[in-house]
């Protein structure tokens, strides 16, 4: 059941689970497995995801998302929705641990981007 007058809103409401922040790219589907879009997982937890989608898309409220990542398919319940993003509830918890693991933290990217390759690199900066 969609939250009635928050459906179209982005209204803060309490977290339960904690969010993993990401950019990765994703397909939603019908239940019955007709590719309906690709979108942006913008971030996830245990139990649901925030997802970047074209804001023209008109999506079911039940619909099948496929996180490459995690090499699977999740049936999904829309909770809310706002011009261009949506927020679903999977039907059942998923295990972060894969994905969490191999995500880097923005300091350990930059800190990678700035580190020298070697030492005769290190001496031309």
């Amino acid at each position: 059941m969609l939250r009635g007058d928050r459906m179209n809103s982005r209204e803060k409401i309490p977290r339960r689970e904690r969010r993993f922040p990401t950019y990765s790219d994703v397909e939603i589907m019908s239940e019955s497995g007709e590719f309906l879009a690709a979108c942006i997982l913008r971030d996830i937890s245990r139990f649901g995801g925030f997802l970047r989608i074209p804001s023209s898309l008109e999506l079911p409220e039940r619909i099948a998302v496929w996180i490459p990542k995690l090499d699977k398919v999740i049936a999904a319940t829309i909770v809310w929705r706002n011009l261009g993003e949506i927020g679903v509830r999977f039907d059942e918890e998923i295990e972060l641990s894969d994905f969490v693991d191999k995500r880097q933290s923005r300091a350990e990217i930059v800190a990678s981007y700035f580190a020298p390759q070697n030492k005769t690199n290190s001496s031309l900066i």
